[in-house]
């Protein structure tokens, strides 16, 4: 076997290593996300404002809250998935600017919903 893969193990190793390299240059958006294994649940407006920097965004859309921190350096549209970190993304998001695939993709953030501060 160990002939028929190359030779020796450094050949092989690398080999590998670039198939790898390959494999992950090629895998698409929704394969390259950790699954989301955070529990849906209720935050606070002011929970979400928390969540207002670059490295850190959460986004309410319709009521639905979305942590997109990982989905930052893939957005089309720059530094405007910014705008309003923190806060409610939902005019902005439902603009013309976004084809109907958007929301495939914005499932795949959706960590719960707003709930009123007094819950």
């Amino acid at each position: 076997m160990k002939a028929f893969m190359g030779g020796n193990n450094d050949k092989s190793s690398s080999s590998k290593s670039a198939a790898s390299t390959e494999q992950t240059k090629t895998k698409s958006l929704s394969d390259r996300l950790p699954a989301n294994s955070r529990e849906k649940r209720g935050y606070t407006r002011a929970e979400i404002a928390k969540h207002n920097k670059e490295d850190d965004v959460w986004i309410i859309v319709d009521g639905k809250v979305y942590d997109v921190t990982d989905y930052v350096p893939e957005h089309a549209g720059g530094d405007a998935i910014l705008n309003h970190a923190g806060g409610d993304s939902t005019v902005g998001f439902k603009g013309p600017q976004h084809p109907a695939s958007v929301w495939d993709v914005l499932a795949l953030y959706h960590i719960g919903h707003v709930v009123d501060e007094a819950n």
